[in-house]
């Protein structure tokens, strides 16, 4: 029979995952309790809007209706904000906030499948962005939002604000991306000068015509009667 010092061992285990269950039915209780909206005129809803031909995720919350409306674009791609709404629950005490899961991201992915999500481009993420905050005027009663763009949602927010300035009272960018384009040019001509130095030919060669444009007036061609690596 096996000694009590090595069944309480074995129990150990058992032990520790009841215990991380219990933690995290206990940790899952107390953040639906902060997430709880309390006042009468609060909003908390949730639901998958026709956008683009897709069905997207749109979620709003806040304590009070009447004060002003963000709109939240986040980055990625793919990368849902959602799934932060604990954190930035304080935030509600002064906004409606406004979550949506661009297509090819969290619940609306979940909800469309890779199939139905079609082709991910700047302009088809900004003609989404565009609907969401017509939507999301229409349904709160605003004529406008604040709109925030995070990361990669920043490049296509600033599209959203340029061509419909009418539906935003104001812009707030973070981890704001600007002259994404410029700076790949800076990187490939950098890299291509390094190669160059190194008396590395061919492979400066192979590296300038991969480029988007051709790099430093380097011939994109490659001809077997160039020398190096």
């Amino acid at each position: 029979m096996p000694s009590p010092v090595l069944a309480a061992l074995g129990a150990l285990p058992v032990f520790f995952a009841t215990a991380a269950l219990i933690h995290r039915k206990l940790r899952q209780h107390a953040i639906a309790a902060a997430l709880r909206i309390h006042s009468a005129n609060g909003i908390a809803e949730e639901c998958h809007v026709p956008i683009g031909g897709i069905e997207q995720w749109i979620g709003i919350r806040g304590d009070d209706r009447s004060n002003p409306v963000l709109l939240l674009v986040h980055g990625g791609p793919g990368a849902s904000c959602s799934i932060f709404t604990p954190r930035i629950r304080t935030w509600e005490k002064h906004f409606t906030i406004v979550q949506w899961d661009q297509r090819g991201s969290g619940k609306t992915l979940g909800r469309t499948g890779k199939r139905a999500t079609g082709i991910l481009t700047l302009d088809r993420l900004t003609r989404d962005g565009i609907e969401v905050a017509e939507y999301v005027c229409r349904r709160l009663q605003v004529s406008k939002t604040i709109l925030m763009g995070q990361s990669f949602g920043s490049m296509f927010a600033l599209s959203m604000l340029k061509r419909r300035p009418d539906l935003f009272s104001a812009y707030v960018g973070t981890d704001q991306n600007i002259g994404m384009l410029r700076d790949r040019d800076e990187v490939l001509c950098a890299t291509l000068e390094r190669l160059r130095a190194a008396g590395l030919n061919r492979a400066s060669t192979l590296w300038n015509a991969s480029a988007p444009t051709p790099l430093a007036g380097q011939p994109t061609t490659i001809s077997p009667s160039h020398s190096g690596p």
